[in-house]
């Protein structure tokens, strides 16, 4: 549902970017704990 929700905001081009670093951090992070 975050996935559909980030792409339908096209109009925001910089959203983008921010939320796969932000996504991909949190994966890094989680991967880390285990």
């Amino acid at each position: 549902t975050a996935f559909l929700l980030g792409a339908d905001k096209t109009s925001y081009p910089l959203l983008c970017p921010i939320i796969a670093g932000v996504l991909h951090y949190l994966f890094l992070t989680v991967f880390a704990w285990m």
